[in-house]
């Protein structure tokens, strides 16, 4: 899922499916399985603050988000993740709810991992920057 208030040209997507089937294989092999892949991008400068930490995993592990490691930097939610059906399973029906907390609290039971994208990214999600970007382009 991509939100649509992003615009990432050259977002990898090739690497959706081999992720995709990863946590698949996972899952039906009773693995700790992930809820949610997220791509992160360095923070802009709408948003210095950052959303989650990028830590470094111990040797048997790919990266983990984690919501606040101690001495890291935090990074911002690209708006771009792949997300497990379960991930969303307390969920009522028809009732508005943030992801955020929703991603914080797998990320409190190790189940979201992530990458840092090193391709371009820009949000748009404002008249101003939709404007900033096309004036670029």
């Amino acid at each position: 899922m991509i939100n649509g208030d992003t615009f990432i040209p050259h977002f990898p997507y090739n690497r959706i499916q081999d992720i995709v089937e990863q946590l698949r294989i996972d899952h039906a092999e009773g693995a700790s399985p992930l809820l949610a892949y997220l791509f992160l991008v360095k923070n802009p400068p709408h948003h210095p603050q950052g959303d989650f930490y990028l830590t470094q995993p111990h040797v048997f592990s790919d990266d983990q988000l984690s919501s606040n490691p101690l001495g890291q930097t935090k990074y911002t939610f690209s708006g771009a993740g792949i997300y497990h059906k379960s991930l969303f399973s307390n969920l009522e029906l028809n009732q508005k709810v943030a992801l955020a907390p929703i991603l914080k609290h797998a990320m409190g039971q190790i189940l979201v991992e992530g990458e840092l994208l090193t391709c371009s990214w820009h949000d748009v999600g404002t008249p101003d920057r939709l404007l900033a970007l096309n004036q670029f382009s």
